[in-house]
Formats: structure tokens, C-alpha cells, sequence
């Protein structure tokens, strides 16, 4: 089990890639071999699994339902294999109010607040009269509810999982978005494009293809334009 990364971020892009690939028989082994290794005890197997969990949860809006209950399903055998103590983190409270929509404007704002109409071609999608239903999906929900909660994983973490996600889905649109959207919080272009690289090595031995990934030297980051982000990440 050498070959997994014992770096925190990595390890929650591997476990997205496996819920994503539908892999989830792959959990256990990896947390088996972190709580082996790294996350020894009691406390650190509870941040071990907070974080997996968290990025988790957050994929449903990506992903799927079903994959990601598979997933956590996985976690939960592998948790009890490890003795690991009950955590005090969850995600129950799951109603949308006002105050967690403007949260999720918050976040967008701070994505792609300094972006142009131009800058934003390819990236937005023209809803008609399913505008409304949708921003109430994507605001109040997956932004609003899920992406900004930052009691675990913070933004530019967050948004990784949500990077790794798209990327194995193929959806090309939301790869633009959310590659764009990373580096308005503050990732750079490097270091995205290392992100990139590594999903991409994970999903190939899953057998899944990369082929038609957007390339990163195709995204616009306002930084390298001399404009200034309207948030800093």
C-alpha cells in the first residue's frame, strides 16, 4: 500500500476519485493503510475521517447520490475496523435558509466576482425559463449549503473536490467553471496544473480514461491579466 499519499489534500482527491470512478472497494484499503501509517490515534482518526467525509458529502451534488452512500459506506466498515471514536461532525442540518444562500453569492462572488462577461463565455449556461429554478439549485444548494461550509475543508480544498470530480465526469463546461473558479480563490496556475496531473494518474489506473480534459493553459486567470480579485482566497 506504499504507493498512496499521506498528504492531507491528496487524500481527499483520492477518495473522490474512487467515488467517482464508482470504486468504492478502494476506501477501506486506504484508510486501513492511513490509520497504519499517519492517523494513529484516536484524534487523528476522527480528522482522518471528518475530512473524508466532508469532501464526500460535498460530491453528492457532483456525483450522485448513490455513489457517494457507497462510498460512505466503505468509510463507515473501514472505521469500525480501526476502532475509530465516534466524531461530533455531521451534516444534518440541511435546510436551505436565506442567510445560506447569501452565502453561496458569497462564494460565487469570490470565485468569479472580478470576471467579465467575456471571462465568463464557457462557462455559464443559457437556462431560458429554468433560470430561476436551477440558480435556486446551484446557489441555495450545492453552493450555499454544501461548498461554503467551511467547518472541515476550506475553500480552495473544497473546490479540489469539486475539481476532481468534474474532471472524471468529462463535463467540459464545468471543468472550465470550477478551474476557473479555483484559481479566483486564489490556487495557481501551477499548482492547478499539478492538482490536474494527479487526478488524472489516479483516474487512469481505475481504468478510467482523461482523454478530452480541458487544458489548464486554456483557463483565464484574472491575476496574470494585472486585475485584482474582488476577494482574496
Amino acid at each position: 500500500m506504499s504507493h498512496y499519499s499521506v498528504h492531507s489534500t491528496n487524500i481527499v482527491l483520492q477518495s473522490t476519485a474512487f467515488a467517482a470512478c464508482n470504486r468504492s472497494d478502494l476506501i477501506p484499503s486506504l484508510y486501513a493503510y492511513l490509520c497504519s501509517s499517519q492517523y494513529t490515534t484516536p484524534r487523528a482518526k476522527i480528522q482522518l475521517s471528518d475530512r473524508l467525509k466532508d469532501g464526500l458529502v460535498k460530491q453528492t451534488q457532483l456525483s450522485g447520490l448513490p455513489r457517494v452512500l457507497a462510498s460512505v459506506g466503505a468509510l463507515a466498515t473501514a472505521e469500525e475496523a480501526a476502532s475509530t471514536p465516534a466524531s461530533s461532525f455531521h451534516w444534518t442540518d440541511l435546510v436551505v435558509t436565506p442567510e445560506i444562500r447569501a452565502r453561496g453569492m458569497d462564494l460565487l462572488r469570490r470565485m468569479y466576482g472580478g470576471m467579465s462577461a467575456e471571462d465568463l463565455k464557457g462557462v455559464t449556461t443559457n437556462l431560458g425559463m429554468h433560470k430561476e429554478d436551477l440558480d435556486a439549485l446551484a446557489t441555495g444548494l450545492a453552493y450555499g449549503l454544501f461548498w461554503s461550509d467551511n467547518r472541515v475543508l476550506g475553500p480552495v480544498e473544497t473546490e479540489l473536490v469539486v475539481v476532481c470530480a468534474v474532471l472524471v465526469d468529462g463535463v467540459r463546461l464545468a471543468q472550465t467553471m470550477h478551474c476557473k473558479g479555483i484559481m479566483g480563490l486564489g490556487l495557481s496556475r501551477d499548482s492547478l496544473r499539478t492538482v490536474v496531473s494527479v487526478v488524472k494518474e489516479l483516474v487512469e489506473k481505475l481504468g478510467r480514461s482523461s482523454e478530452g480534459w480541458i487544458s489548464i493553459d486554456e483557463i483565464v486567470d484574472l491575476r496574470e491579466q494585472g486585475r485584482d480579485l474582488p476577494f482574496k482566497g
